[in-house]
């Protein structure tokens, strides 16, 4: 199996470290190109890839080639490659932000298989979720590389087949909410540092905090969780209570409606 990456920015080789640490690299080719020829070189390098002079060349010799590029340089791209993805016929994997798989083949002009993913920040610690849906194009002989891919994307984290309907959702919950998450966490530190407890230490606890309760989400009813944290009477039904009297529930769903509203521009 043969697998081309066009950008090797943070994203790529997240994913190309994660595929290397889980050992998935083997049996498989990759080839890579990037604009900053001196990043390509490197990752190359540093996985033992193939490096690649131009884009054309990395959709000649791939079964699948990802797109790992910004979504204001996909259409140029696209015009660009145009006649080498007729001729060859890769997967294309698409990880711009908010770009449909219509889009993509409104730009090519044809049908053609594509998957499209959304992954997150934690794939730098490889506990991404990640999205992943494919369309029509996909029939018996190219079935198995979308099982592939999808195989390859869990070297990362796990991953959700989603409707492409849901993506811009997903987006807003998974990719952009790490920032609420990290803005909720900043304001505990300071909290802490206010009655003495130094703000480096606060953020490891609440680092460690988030880990875990994140982890007990994962496997149990929020509500119950809830229930066994909140004594009656107690500290922590007094600070829910105060949250929400502060509009904290309000603010979650403004924040995801004005990123909504970002992305559907």
């Amino acid at each position: 199996m043969k697998y081309g990456f066009i950008g090797v920015g943070n994203m790529a080789q997240a994913i190309l470290e994660g595929l290397s640490l889980g050992d998935m690299l083997k049996g498989r080719e990759f080839f890579l190109y990037d604009i900053d020829k001196n990043k390509t070189a490197a990752v190359a390098k540093k996985y033992n890839l193939n490096q690649c002079k131009t884009a054309n060349e990395v959709v000649s010799n791939s079964d699948v080639v990802v797109l790992a590029i910004k979504p204001d340089q996909l259409s140029n791209l696209l015009t660009e490659l145009k006649q080498t993805i007729q001729q060859n016929q890769p997967v294309l994997v698409s990880l711009p932000v908010g770009i449909s798989m219509k889009n993509i083949e409104d730009m090519l002009g044809f049908h053609t298989p594509i998957i499209r993913i959304v992954a997150n920040i934690n794939t730098e610690v490889f506990q991404s979720i990640t999205s992943l849906c494919g369309n029509e194009a996909f029939n018996t002989e190219k079935i198995h590389l979308k099982n592939d891919i999808a195989q390859l994307l869990e070297s990362i984290g796990s991953v959700i087949e989603l409707d492409e309907k849901y993506f811009d959702i997903f987006t807003v919950i998974a990719s952009s909410a790490p920032a609420f998450v990290i803005k909720f966490s900043e304001a505990l530190a300071e909290a802490a540092l206010r009655e003495g407890l130094p703000k480096d230490t606060a953020r490891k606890i609440i680092a460690q905090m988030i880990s875990g309760t994140g982890q007990m989400l994962a496997t149990n009813s929020p509500q119950a969780m809830t229930d066994k944290i909140c004594s009656p009477g107690g500290t922590t039904i007094v600070g829910n209570i105060a949250l929400t009297a502060a509009g904290f529930e309000a603010s979650i769903h403004h924040a995801a409606e004005k990123c909504m509203e970002r992305l559907c521009k």
